[in-house]
């Protein structure tokens, strides 16, 4: 009994520290990984009632259609079928992640309020990282490393991003928006009196919008500009909300006129030099817009690299190679592979659709796309979304942004990372099967 609550608060503790692992290279994340998945299966195996519900079935029927798509059509990947089906078998950790958090969620071990906290503190630190790294050029754990082991590691600004911890990985203004909703219910959770509580959210809603301005992400800054306006509606702190967007924005502005960096990546999009070169920039936006259908004739199979860099091109690039397989979709990765057989030219392909629906059809057709809709739907059905104007308890609160997280993240037009890769796969399924199964429990209850 005693071994079994120490594999629950295990579990828990690995689970709280998930938004600082993230920073991390894949050596250790692999290694917290594998922590995770062996304590998850001993828990499994010693749990005398381990129910199987609706959402653990579709889930693992989801991801056993990737694994049958692949071997469906081995003929795709030529001499890497076997390194692309081993790891559409290793995927299946997603389903385990996503048990787990359910069942630990529905037994009322995970407290939603500590893993707010840790968010909280680990997107803080993010940005006061990028703003370190703004000022000085380099991350403050560069400084750390000099001083510790004599030498700097090298966390500089890379391709055109200020990654902060992540180094050589364009990311950080991503981190900073899909933690950002979990920050904000820490504040609900622990706010005091109206002064303290009022500068606190001002101050998250500023730094962190502002730091992912200064990542480089614009799509990821963009998005958390529309969560902080959605903010407005729900939460009852309208005039906090509005000033601290107003100073955002201020701040956008005067970014934007006076700091090259910020006004090359946001204002002159499709830049083709580094932003750090402050030159005259010359823009793709310049050349007349292509037609898929002139992109994809017989006799232009070759896709300029600027052609095809457009999030627009890029949906339709994908939709136009899965069409062949609808149904069940083409396998794992497969996107890349079908782009080379009809062009040769590996710049102007893709290894994912940047986009989650896509790439859901891309890998597993329709089938897939109809398996995953079904699984949200089934959870969040008679989920009332008429109290998000009208209760404004705490429990009320946190269930809108959850809902408004879930939104967000799967929102169809907006361009994602690939679901399954190692990095941004555990972004979306630990904090959605998070999100999901919050929002769950609540409904059974």
């Amino acid at each position: 009994m005693k071994f079994k609550l120490l594999e629950k608060k295990t579990l828990c503790f690995l689970i709280y520290i998930f938004p600082f692992i993230l920073f991390f290279k894949n050596v250790i994340m692999n290694i917290y990984l594998t922590i995770f998945i062996i304590i998850s299966i001993t828990y499994i195996i010693k749990k005398k009632k381990f129910n199987l519900v609706t959402q653990d079935c579709l889930i693992l029927f989801f991801f056993i259609l990737v694994i049958l798509s692949t071997l469906i059509n081995k003929e795709i990947y030529e001499e890497y079928f076997l390194e692309i089906l081993i790891k559409s078998i290793l995927n299946l950790k997603y389903v385990l992640i996503f048990w787990i958090l359910r069942n630990l969620i529905q037994e009322n071990y995970i407290n939603l309020n500590l893993f707010s906290k840790t968010s909280f503190f680990s997107i803080l630190a993010l940005s006061l990282d990028i703003f370190f790294q703004h000022l000085t050029g380099k991350s403050s754990l560069d400084f750390l490393s000099k001083i510790i082991v004599g030498k700097e590691f090298g966390f500089v600004p890379h391709m055109n991003y200020y990654n902060g911890f992540f180094r050589d990985e364009g990311i950080a203004g991503s981190h900073i928006q899909k933690f950002f909703l979990f920050s904000v219910i820490y504040f609900l959770s622990y706010k005091t009196n109206n002064i303290i509580s009022n500068f606190f959210l001002f101050s998250i809603i500023y730094i962190f919008s502002i730091a992912s301005l200064l990542s480089g992400q614009k799509i990821a800054f963009f998005i958390l500009l529309i969560t902080t306006i959605m903010l407005f509606f729900i939460l009852n702190e309208k005039k906090n909300i509005f000033f601290s967007l107003f100073a955002v924005v201020i701040t956008f502005f005067f970014l934007v006129e006076n700091y090259p960096p910020t006004k090359q990546r946001y204002i002159n999009i499709g830049l083709k030099k580094n932003i750090f070169d402050h030159s005259v920039p010359k823009l793709l936006f310049d050349k007349p817009a292509v037609k898929i259908d002139d992109i994809y004739s017989e006799k232009n199979l070759v896709i300029e690299k600027e052609q095809a860099g457009g999030y627009y091109n890029i949906f339709l690039n994908s939709i136009f190679y899965a069409k062949e397989s609808k149904i069940i979709g083409n396998g794992y990765k497969s996107l890349g592979f079908l782009c080379l057989k009809k062009t040769k030219n590996e710049e102007a392909c893709r290894s994912h659709p940047h986009n989650i629906f896509i790439e859901i059809y891309v890998t597993s057709g329709f089938l897939g796309l109809f398996i995953l809709s079904f699984l949200i739907i089934n959870s969040l059905k008679n989920i009332k979304l008429k109290k998000i104007f009208k209760n404004k308890n705490l429990k009320t609160k946190t269930e809108n942004l959850l809902i408004l997280f879930i939104i967000i993240e799967l929102f169809p037009l907006r361009s994602y990372g690939s679901i399954f890769s190692a990095t941004n796969g555990l972004y979306f399924w630990f904090l959605i099967s998070l999100s999901v199964f919050y929002l769950y429990k609540k409904r059974l209850s």
